[in-house]
């Protein structure tokens, strides 16, 4: 991610992080597929290593993007793998209170098509949902925010049933 993508990406960030606390207490944590913080390992509350957690204010966003710069790839599914492995091993271990977790939310913001394999980290996260007898709200939602000409090539396939 670099250009204009990257200032894009921390627009996006410091518009949507009060809305996000908005409804979350907790505040917002930001992790990056190409960077990782030296916060310590959290999984005992179901969050993945080297994120910045907590966030509560765009300003927060603004700081931690001074200290990040993009570079490499685009490991999507690894680094959604890392986060949700966290999360999944604290519901196993909440399985007779698992309505109790917390839900997560994850956004993922790109400027490009990952270079690794998202759907079956998806897949795999759903089947092990599926094993725990977990309600369909425990990972609430996972939305993909593409930015730049991924967003064009999108916006130009057909639908389904479309032709051509």
């Amino acid at each position: 991610m670099s250009g204009q993508s990257w200032p894009e990406v921390q627009n996006v960030l410091h518009a949507i992080t009060p809305i996000c606390t908005s409804h979350d207490d907790d505040g917002v944590d930001l992790y990056f597929l190409n960077h990782k913080s030296s916060n310590s390992d959290t999984v005992k509350t179901g969050k993945a290593a080297s994120g910045y957690y907590s966030i509560r204010s765009a300003e927060t966003v603004t700081n931690i993007f001074t200290t990040v710069s993009p570079r490499g790839g685009t490991p999507t599914g690894q680094r959604l793998h890392s986060i949700l492995r966290p999360y999944l091993q604290l519901l196993e271990r909440n399985k007779d209170g698992i309505d109790s977790v917390k839900p997560i939310n994850i956004i993922v913001i790109t400027d490009g098509a990952p270079s690794d394999d998202v759907e079956s980290t998806v897949i795999s996260a759903a089947k092990k949902l599926d094993t725990l007898d977990a309600p369909m709200h425990q990972v609430d939602s996972i939305l993909k925010v593409v930015l730049g000409s991924v967003v064009r090539r999108l916006d130009r396939r057909p639908t389904s049933g479309e032709n051509r």
